[in-house]
């Protein structure tokens, strides 16, 4: 028997539990008295969607219009109208004499007159199933010059918006991955701004009136639990009207100016966040990176937060200003508040200089990591202040730890490492960086004792050191 619904999982979790052998037998069997339970068959056409559990054509085929008296409805939601990658297929739903399709590869259509009220009926029967929508607005024949095709959309767009009888093109839109330029940007993301939205991916927001979307969301998707943005971003002046984000729970900010990021935070007084990542596109300098630090620190929920990944994609920098752009001690340190963090991942440009001391507490402070790398950079420095003595303060705090990634000073071996066995630490690769090694054999032979479950040690090139069996 299913589940009542007071036990209830979602929809992917109860369709897990459905064995292959059964939806085969049940599938191909269409008499199948299973197949008048509704749960049922809504399991079955998630499998066809998502799981690539039936074979391509019988999903095709039997689960759709071919059977409609029994997957109709399901069928039309999971396999036909769930995702989209456009608004053709909505629109051609509409009177046939409406639009013309100008590319045998339906990248842009034009209006034929104007519409009418009737024909927005068929529009709404479909328009409200879809959930995901991938906008990408290049053509297929443009992608060598990447010739933006949005502007032939924007008169559609424009037309759309001022005859639609309803606010959004698709009410229960709940993913909406938006990489569109052009002049009516706007006009036409408005359109897919639905209350239901969970997920944004924003590919290019080139202006300020572009970014000014961002303190809107709050009320306009109460239900956003995930912003994410492309590489595209300018930097942005502190917002003037406060934002909540209540359900707002991860941020991905890739290849963003430095000076951007500041005031995103900025949008919101609290962040309730799981999920942090960012990757600057400039090479902030030690104060600027530990203000940064702190900031986040400071806007974010220190019970909640359980990812935190924090870079830069320059390269290299002047040498000139490594010495500025190492941070220290006291810059990591307003980070130790985060003390349920599963992952930190922190590559400064220039690295960091710690020493055994710090090393020390925030392995106190960050006891349920899982997976730790704090980047080395890429410049040779005077050898690390961090010892042995430092990772081994890792192995007997960190008991969860996994993935480490951490340069130290091996020059001294201690000798008081943990008897082979008799330590629970479950690491199973160390990243050492550029870290000297004058005697890999020792310093291997000592670190398989202090994490038994070591496999796999390498260095800053990604060459194994060594592979070591317990």
């Amino acid at each position: 028997m299913l589940n009542g619904p007071e036990k209830r999982g979602s929809l992917p979790e109860r369709a897990r539990l459905l064995p292959l052998t059964i939806i085969t037998k049940i599938v191909t069997t269409k008499t199948h008295r299973a197949l008048e339970i509704a749960e049922l068959v809504e399991m079955i056409c998630f499998h066809a969607a998502h799981g690539a559990q039936l074979n391509a054509d019988r999903n095709r085929d039997m689960l759709s219009l071919e059977s409609p008296d029994v997957f109709g409805e399901p069928a039309l939601d999971l396999l036909l109208w769930e995702g989209q990658d456009g608004i053709i297929n909505v629109l051609k739903t509409m009177a046939d004499d409406l639009w013309k399709v100008d590319s045998d590869r339906e990248t842009s259509v034009r209006a034929l007159r104007p519409i009418k009220a009737g024909d927005w009926a068929r529009f709404h029967v479909y328009a409200r199933r879809v959930k995901l929508l991938l906008w990408i607005g290049y053509s297929y024949s443009a992608l060598e010059t990447g010739s933006p095709v949005s502007d032939a959309w924007s008169p559609v767009f424009a037309l759309l918006a001022e005859t639609l009888p309803v606010e959004h093109i698709f009410p229960n839109l709940k993913e909406l991955f938006w990489r569109v330029g052009g002049r009516d940007y706007l006009t036409s993301v408005n359109l897919f701004l639905a209350p239901r939205l969970e997920t944004i991916y924003f590919g290019d927001l080139a202006t300020d009136a572009h970014l000014a979307i961002l303190p809107t969301l709050s009320t306009r998707c109460p239900c956003l639990t995930r912003i994410q943005q492309g590489p595209h971003f300018l930097p942005l002046r502190a917002p003037t009207e406060s934002s909540k984000f209540p359900s707002l729970r991860e941020i991905g900010l890739a290849s963003t100016p430095y000076v951007f990021v500041p005031a995103f935070f900025a949008l919101n007084e609290t962040w309730t966040l799981r999920h942090i990542s960012m990757t600057t596109s400039s090479a902030p300098s030690a104060a600027e990176t530990a203000g940064l630090y702190a900031l986040v620190a400071g806007c974010c929920d220190h019970t909640t937060l359980g990812t935190l990944k924090i870079s830069s994609s320059v390269g290299t920098i002047p040498a000139a200003q490594i010495a500025d752009s190492v941070i220290t001690p006291d810059g990591l340190r307003p980070l130790f508040c985060f003390r349920n963090l599963r992952r930190i991942d922190l590559y400064p440009p220039a690295g960091l200089d710690l020493d055994d001391t710090t090393v020390a507490d925030l392995a106190r402070a960050w006891s349920k990591v899982k997976s730790m790398h704090l980047g080395g950079g890429a410049y040779r420095r005077p050898p690390s202040r961090v010892t042995l003595a430092g990772i081994r303060a890792l192995a007997r705090k960190c008991h969860q730890l996994q993935f480490l990634g951490f340069p130290f000073n091996a020059s001294i071996v201690p000798d008081d490492a943990p008897p082979a066995g008799g330590n629970t630490s479950q690491v199973l690769w160390f990243e050492v960086y550029d870290t000297p090694l004058l005697d890999p054999a020792t310093v291997a032979a000592y670190l398989s004792k202090l994490f038994p479950r070591l496999r796999k040690i390498s260095t800053a090139a990604q060459v194994p050191l060594c592979r070591l069996r317990t």
